[in-house]
């Protein structure tokens, strides 16, 4: 049995006479974002594995994602 856990972070600041605009962040006329001249986007995944051996030549594997 296992337990994998894995993040990941991406960060872009641009120079101050840049913005990003809410089309560019992919939200459409979203009026929450404002322009900004920065992004930050996480990704946080879980996996459980399992493998059980049947005799010596046969095993069973299972894998869950959270």
């Amino acid at each position: 049995m296992g337990f994998n856990y894995r993040s990941r972070i991406f960060e872009n600041t641009l120079s101050p006479f840049y913005t990003i605009s809410s089309r560019e962040k992919h939200s459409i006329d979203n009026p929450v974002l404002s322009d900004v001249n920065s992004q930050r986007e996480s990704y946080n995944s879980c996996d459980l594995w399992a493998n059980y051996f049947i005799g010596k030549k046969w095993q069973l594997n299972g894998q869950w994602q959270i």
